[in-house]
């Protein structure tokens, strides 16, 4: 088979998964703007958004609309939704084996929930870090980082 033979038939079956990822998050984008006015419902849209993305293993997307989704939460100091969504991004760098960066976002998460007194935020950032540490290899930062994460929340 020759290369732009192949390149036409990846393209046939990409092709409607990305109109079904593109439907799906319009679909998802339309309970939010339903929404608008009930910060409880347009904060749970919001979450719902990041979870889909999330569970629909589409990574490049759920990691391009996180920012704005966590400046909302924090602005609606929805802080629940804040840190879930972080640690949503925290598993898309685990999942695709990008532990540098992994480690990066869940210290940050840690100071940021710190930061905030957040018991919520800095157990979901010491639940991350204790798995990064596992992964790679750090076994006993790994046991540390999970006693803090149960004694902490």
């Amino acid at each position: 088979m020759r290369k732009h033979q192949v390149s036409l038939l990846l393209l046939g079956l990409l092709f409607p998964i990305a109109i079904q990822a593109v439907s799906l998050t319009d679909s998802l984008r339309q309970a939010i703007y339903k929404s608008i006015g009930d910060e409880e419902s347009e904060g749970d849209a919001r979450w719902n958004l990041i979870a889909t993305l999330g569970n629909e293993v589409m990574d490049s997307l759920l990691l391009a609309e996180a920012p704005e989704q966590m400046n909302w939460f924090m602005h609606h100091q929805q802080w629940e939704h804040y840190y879930d969504t972080w640690d949503s991004k925290i598993n898309v760098y685990l999942y695709t084996e990008h532990l540098q960066t992994a480690l990066r976002e869940a210290q940050t998460m840690l100071d940021d929930a710190s930061s905030r007194d957040n018991r919520y935020g800095r157990a979901m950032a010491y639940q991350s870090l204790g798995i990064i540490y596992e992964l790679l290899g750090l076994f006993d930062q790994s046991v540390d980082v999970f006693q803090c994460c149960i004694a902490r929340h």
